[in-house]
C-alpha cells in the first residue's frame, strides 16, 4: 500500500474513532491492550461501550502485497481472543486469501478488503459495526436509561 493510501486509511479510522466518541463510547486509535496472557497486543482502533470493560470492537489492518494469508489471520484471531474482544474488524490490503476467509468464519469478524472497498467507506463501515455491537444511539447505558424512562421506571 502506498503511503498516500495508508494515510487515507488512517484518516478513515480516526474519523470512525471520533464518531464513536461522539456517541458516548470510549474509543481510541493505535491502542495497546494487555491480554489475559499478560502479553500486550496492538490494535489500530478499539471501542468500549463502558469504561473498564472488555473491548466491544477491535479493528486492525494487515497488508501483504500478494494478499493476507491464513497465518496472518491466525495471529489476528489469537490476539483478539487474548483480549476477549466481542467483535472484530479486519481491514485487509489488498485482500484475504480464501483460506484466510474460511478461518474467520464463525469468529464474529467483519472483513473489509481494500481492493473491493472504497477507503472513504471504511470509516462508515466501522462506525456501523460499532453502533450495532455497542447498542445504537449513545451506548448501552444511555439506551437502558432512555428505555426505562419511556417505561416510567425512572423519575
Amino acid at each position: 500500500m502506498t503511503s498516500a493510501r495508508l494515510k487515507l486509511v488512517e484518516k478513515a479510522i480516526i474519523d470512525a474513532v471520533e464518531k464513536c466518541i461522539r456517541m458516548g463510547w470510549d474509543a481510541a486509535y493505535n491502542v495497546s491492550i494487555e491480554g489475559e496472557s499478560g502479553i500486550p497486543h496492538e490494535f489500530l482502533m478499539v471501542v468500549w461501550s463502558s469504561k473498564g470493560g472488555k473491548p466491544d470492537v477491535v479493528v486492525d489492518i494487515i497488508e501483504e502485497e500478494g494478499g493476507v494469508s491464513e497465518d496472518d489471520v491466525l495471529r489476528f484471531v489469537v490476539k483478539c481472543v487474548d483480549v476477549d474482544a466481542r467483535y472484530k474488524i479486519l481491514v485487509a490490503s489488498p485482500h484475504l486469501s480464501w483460506r484466510a476467509k474460511l478461518l474467520l468464519m464463525g469468529h464474529d469478524t467483519k472483513i473489509i478488503e481494500l481492493y473491493r472497498n472504497n477507503i472513504s467507506d471504511t470509516s462508515l463501515e466501522i462506525f456501523e459495526v460499532a453502533k450495532e455491537v455497542c447498542g445504537g444511539e449513545g451506548g448501552r447505558m444511555d439506551n437502558l436509561v432512555s428505555v426505562l424512562e419511556e417505561l416510567g421506571e425512572l423519575g
